[in-house]
């Protein structure tokens, strides 16, 4: 027995800080077992009065030790806080339970409801999406309605149905992680913002010199895969380079990797395109978005996936801090400010020492038992046994990871 709460919001968007919560829906169920989950609240939190009632409801919440449940809560309790200066705990997420129930699965709550508890589809529709503004009431309070039903029926379902050990990944490593990104999720990575205006003005110099020497070449789109192929290959006032590569209807290609083959047997256009081309994406990219998303307090506040990713590694998005370009002063925009200390932390090739262990494969053990270093080791099988360079032991790195 207990008191359970199931809530999740309604939003005008995915950013906590330019997007307003529209409604909250509250189920209240005594038990597990309850059937009776819609005995709650639906409030319009477009007008004021209803941001005292939700205040009012949460510290009853608190007071009675009620279980707090949600649909990727960290979202919900994050906007939340940052509306209403109110931090609600996750007792439970559903999104999680489910990630621990089937890995594989979506883990999206029309998904999980679809198809474990067999209901269809309850989304709005597209005239409905175009009429919500003037109608959002009709329109939005029966499908908020199914969003607290299903995340009950599916706390409920996983509850009933989860192994043991799926508990235990869901208990003892799923929430905790999770629990933990929310923690960095609201406060942030720092971002040098005087550092972040000197480059973002040298890439956008870099691009618009590039794009004008194209220009004084062939004034056509040089982000156009048709236009720069047909300059390259096709026109006979063009460059007229060799062919290399086609593409699937029999147009020569000038992907990237055509180009740097070009490049590298030396044509200048070519190199001039791929220059202009790594500009243009890391200032479209990265650059131009680190500053709207660091506008809001000058620190930056990607979201972090625990439960999107087959191989178990995390991700981030909004942006993706996982995938920060390498270029020295564009990845230097991220360090610790003053009297703060910025360290990086990581698996010594984790993935490997597992394989290695699990195929009790007897030459990977010993180089592992001796701290030796297997890039290294696999280099030297492909250079003949002399020590390898820094650029050998980094293929040899691809070919240990089965990368290309």
């Amino acid at each position: 027995m207990g008191l359970y709460a199931t809530i999740d919001i309604e939003t005008t968007g995915l950013n906590r800080y330019t997007d307003k919560i529209t409604y909250i829906g509250i189920g209240l169920s005594h038990s597990v077992d309850d059937d009776t989950f819609f005995k709650g609240y639906i409030l319009d939190m477009q007008k004021d009065e209803n941001i005292d009632k939700f205040r009012d409801i949460c510290e009853k919440l608190r007071a009675k030790k009620a279980r707090l449940i949600f649909q990727n809560g960290n979202f919900d309790t994050l906007f939340i806080e940052w509306h209403y200066h109110i931090k609600l705990p996750v007792s439970e997420d559903i999104m999680l339970m489910g990630t621990a129930f089937d890995l594989a699965e979506k883990h999206g709550l029309k998904s999980m409801a679809q198809k474990y508890l067999g209901v269809p589809d309850w989304d709005i529709s597209n005239s409905d999406k175009l009429n919500k503004k003037k109608d959002s009431k009709k329109v939005l309070i029966p499908y908020l309605k199914k969003d607290v039903k299903y995340t009950w029926l599916l706390f409920r379902y996983f509850k009933e149905n989860m192994t043991e050990s799926q508990v235990k990944i869901y208990k003892k490593l799923l929430q905790p992680a999770y629990n933990m990104y929310k923690d960095v999720e609201r406060i942030g990575i720092y971002f040098d913002q005087s550092e972040y205006a000197k480059v973002k003005k040298k890439y956008q110099d870099i691009e618009d010199d590039k794009l004008s020497q194209l220009n004084a070449k062939y004034p056509i789109n040089w982000n156009s895969p048709k236009q720069k192929a047909n300059a390259l290959f096709l026109d006979p006032k063009g460059e007229q380079l060799p062919i290399i590569k086609v593409t699937p209807s029999g147009a020569p290609s000038a992907d990237a990797g055509v180009m740097t083959r070009l490049a590298a047997e030396g044509y200048e256009l070519p190199q001039l395109m791929l220059d202009y081309s790594a500009a243009n994406t890391l200032n479209k990219m990265f650059l131009r978005r680190w500053g709207e998303d660091s506008s809001y307090d000058g620190r930056i506040h990607a979201s972090y996936n625990l439960t999107n990713v087959v191989s178990g590694r995390t991700s981030s998005s909004n942006p993706n801090l996982q995938q920060v370009p390498r270029t020295p002063d564009v990845r230097g925009l991220f360090h610790a400010p003053k009297g703060r200390c910025f360290f990086e932390a990581d698996y010594s090739q984790l993935e490997l020492r597992i394989a290695a262990h699990y195929a009790n494969e007897p030459t990977m053990l010993r180089i592992y038992k001796e701290e030796g270093d297997i890039h290294t080791e696999t280099a030297k099988l492909m250079t003949g046994g002399r020590e390898p360079t820094k650029d050998e032991r980094r293929k040899a790195k691809a070919v240990n990871f089965g990368r290309p």
